[in-house]
C-alpha cells in the first residue's frame, strides 16, 4: 500500500510539472529604492496597479529603510502599472483612537501627487525590475 501511495504522489507531482511548464507568467519581480527629500522613506507602502487592458491584480510591498522587493508570491503584473506610495511619520502627540486609547498621531507626509493622485508611472517587464524613486514634499 504505501508503494502505491508514494507512486501515486509521484505522478500527481510530475503531472503538475508537466501542466507549469513552458506556460508563460504575467508576473514579474520588483524591486528598488524610494527616498523623500533625499532621505531614504523609512516605513511605507509603495503598490503597483495594472493599467486599463492590463489585467491582473494590485501589489502592495513594504518599503523599509528606503528599501522595496517584491515577494515571490505577490509579483506585480507584468505591463504598464500606477505606481502609489504612501508614508507616515508621528507628529509627537498622542490622540485617543477609537478603543478610547492613546496612540501616536501621525500623518501623511508623501504628497498626493505620488499617492492619491500619482502621476507615477511603471512598465514592468518580465524578469526583474528594478525601480528607484526620488520624491520631493515641494
Amino acid at each position: 500500500m504505501g508503494q502505491r501511495v508514494c507512486l501515486l504522489m509521484g505522478l500527481i507531482g510530475f503531472t503538475f510539472l508537466l501542466n507549469s511548464c513552458g506556460k508563460p507568467s504575467n508576473r514579474a519581480g520588483v524591486s528598488g529604492f524610494v527616498t523623500c527629500d533625499g532621505q531614504p522613506v523609512e516605513d511605507g507602502l509603495i503598490q503597483f496597479t495594472p493599467a486599463p487592458g492590463v489585467d491582473g491584480p494590485l501589489v502592495q510591498i513594504q518599503i523599509q529603510q528606503g528599501k522595496y522587493e517584491s515577494p515571490q508570491v505577490t509579483r506585480p503584473t507584468i505591463g504598464k502599472n500606477s505606481v502609489q506610495i504612501t508614508a507616515t511619520k508621528k507628529t509627537g502627540k498622542k490622540v485617543n483612537n477609537i478603543m478610547g486609547e492613546a496612540t501616536d498621531e501621525q500623518f501623511q507626509y508623501i504628497p498626493a501627487r505620488y499617492n492619491s493622485d500619482s502621476e507615477l508611472t511603471v512598465d514592468i517587464q518580465p524578469g526583474n525590475n528594478q525601480f528607484d524613486f526620488k520624491l520631493s514634499s515641494e
